[in-house]
């Protein structure tokens, strides 16, 4: 099914129909999601339905992360000692 990047204007007809115990809706040709969205989420807002495709999350970053840090070597570079520094502090003159 070839499907649009961008719907075309305005609203389409199309038919609710059963599947199984829930309410399904036919999604026209012009107005369906790129083949590689698989997944949607459904939100209500007052008498609308909002459908839009799961966006990526960031989830399983942070473990990812972890699993490298066993990993991590700083490969040789030496870091320079810290400076001291004396900081004076001033109240500014009115």
């Amino acid at each position: 099914m070839a499907t649009a990047d961008l719907p075309a204007p305005g609203p389409r007809p199309t038919r609710l129909f059963r599947n199984g115990n829930s309410q399904a809706v036919r999604i026209p040709r012009a107005l369906a999601f790129r083949s590689d969205k698989t997944q949607v989420e459904i939100e209500r807002q007052g008498d609308e339905l909002i459908i839009r495709p799961v966006q990526r999350r960031l989830k399983g970053l942070g473990s990812a992360f972890r699993e490298l840090a066993p990993h991590f070597e700083d490969f040789g570079r030496e870091q320079p000692p810290l400076e001291s520094r004396d900081w004076e502090f001033r109240k500014p003159k009115p």
